[in-house]
């Protein structure tokens, strides 16, 4: 059936001229979703992508690209990438038996740059405003069932052959053993200079002082690791997946870059017409025992300067939710989230949708949240461009995935870093009020840069 479905699809393009997506689906046997994207590499390096998600009910992996979108768009990257996608979906040749399961089928795999405005450094080069995939072969792990689809651009070029070949070549990206891959060590790790940016926080607290109108601001600052050879993305997912499993893990590469992290916050997700979000503000270490542990925790739900950074967080997440969703529903207050190094602030929000609006439209709206811009947004984005002096390229921006019916899921990324030829960039960032002190602050991005310097070599547990 599939086969006929895909004869009848080159048919129409011969006759017509006019390229189409032909794409189906078909269930698998349990599957390691680390293998399939390690058995990737040697062909499909450059167009790789990962996801899962916090509670880890799904897997999303893609290998190849069927189809590519870029944006550099500076002021419409959002409604650009939403407008193709939405085209061509409309021209897709679609053989789904699973389509009730949402994660199966085509689905749109990227992220955005964090600002529209920055020109890029040398390292982002091979990214764009906006860098979306169409993957050839997708593994989805949903729950515990696995599907595997298949994207074709079929062309006019293209003969009866080609679905078989890649089914033939599905049969190798799914079989073998996950063996361990050997990391580089890291020869040299450099940072600006750590004074320099204490003073710029101390700056900007004086600022906040002096005009009650600006009440926070999110400052990043960066990491360089220098290897004798590329660290492989393949075994820094295998480390954050272990080490970091109640977060958000995900990868995208463009040629020989790759972004990835493990972050602990999502900022949408839309399932039908229920949509959520998340307000993660407010932080502290881990205890070094449980009654240790939990002090701190107690400590960070009564922190005055904590409470005030997490409610500005989730009043503005609450107006943007409402501005497209009925039934809003957020907690009165906040509760921990417990991380390996770090516990937030965490409140959950929640809405029905109210009109017909795309996920990628509420992305936009949301980025930059106050938990990664500030408030109010245009004065912290211009302080950020001015005093932070690196681009943050995909670092703190909108990651995640779209699927053909218009359900996804989109995260936060931090807690994140950059694999660039032999060398990795880790960002971290935090959020200054006027009763932010310099040194606290550093602290905080020095505990957040943790989960990535494990991940890369350059902590041990």
């Amino acid at each position: 059936m599939v086969h006929d479905l895909f004869s009848k699809t080159l048919s129409r393009v011969h006759l017509t001229k006019k390229p189409q997506i032909f794409s189906y689906v078909r269930k698998l046997k349990q599957i390691d979703p680390h293998l399939f994207y390690k058995n990737g590499s040697k062909i499909f390096q450059g167009e790789r992508f990962f996801w899962k998600d916090s509670n880890s009910s799904t897997y999303l992996v893609g290998l190849g690209a069927a189809y590519t979108i870029r944006t550099d768009e500076k002021e419409t990257r959002f409604e650009e990438i939403d407008t193709q996608w939405k085209r061509l979906t409309e021209e897709i040749v679609l053989y789904n038996p699973y389509e009730n399961i949402i994660g199966t089928g085509p689905l749109l795999l990227g992220g955005f740059a964090y600002d529209h405005l920055n020109e890029p450094e040398e390292e982002w080069s091979h990214f764009s405003k906006g860098l979306f995939q169409l993957p050839t072969f997708m593994l989805s792990k949903v729950d515990d069932e696995y599907f595997l689809t298949i994207n074709l651009f079929v062309s006019p070029l293209l003969d009866e052959n080609e679905l078989r070949r890649l089914d033939e070549m599905s049969l190798t990206l799914l079989e073998g053993e996950n063996k361990e891959v050997t990391a580089p060590t890291i020869y040299k790790a450099t940072e600006k200079d750590g004074e320099r940016w204490k003073q710029l926080i101390a700056d900007l607290v004086d600022e906040m002082n002096e005009d009650s109108t600006f009440k926070k601001v999110v400052m990043a600052r960066k990491m360089k690791l220098m290897y004798d050879q590329p660290f492989p993305s393949d075994v820094a997912i295998e480390r954050l997946l272990e080490r970091q499993y109640d977060s958000f893990v995900f990868s995208l590469e463009a040629l020989n870059s790759c972004f990835l992290g493990a972050t602990p916050e999502r900022l949408v997700k839309k399932k039908g017409d229920q949509v959520y979000s998340t307000c993660l503000a407010g932080s502290i270490g881990r205890g070094h025992s449980l009654s240790n542990d939990n002090e701190l925790g107690e400590e960070l739900l009564h922190d005055k300067k904590n409470q005030e950074e997490h409610q500005l967080v989730v009043d503005v997440i609450a107006s943007t939710m409402s501005s497209f969703c009925r039934d809003v529903s957020i907690p009165s207050s906040p509760k921990l989230l417990k991380m390996k190094d770090i516990q937030h602030l965490f409140t959950p929000v929640t809405g029905t949708l109210d009109g017909d609006y795309s996920l990628i439209h509420m992305v936009g709206k949301f980025h930059p949240t106050p938990a990664l811009g500030g408030v109010p947004r245009e004065r912290a984005m211009n302080a950020i461009r001015d005093k932070e002096e690196m681009d943050r390229g995909f670092y703190a921006a909108p990651i995640g995935w779209i699927d053909y019916n218009g359900n996804g899921d989109f995260a936060v990324a931090i807690r994140s870093g950059l694999l660039y030829q032999n060398e990795a960039y880790l960002y971290s960032g935090c959020g200054v009020l006027k009763d932010s002190t310099p040194e606290s602050e550093y602290e905080e991005t020095s505990i957040k840069f943790r989960p990535m310097l494990r991940a890369l070599g350059g902590m041990k547990e």
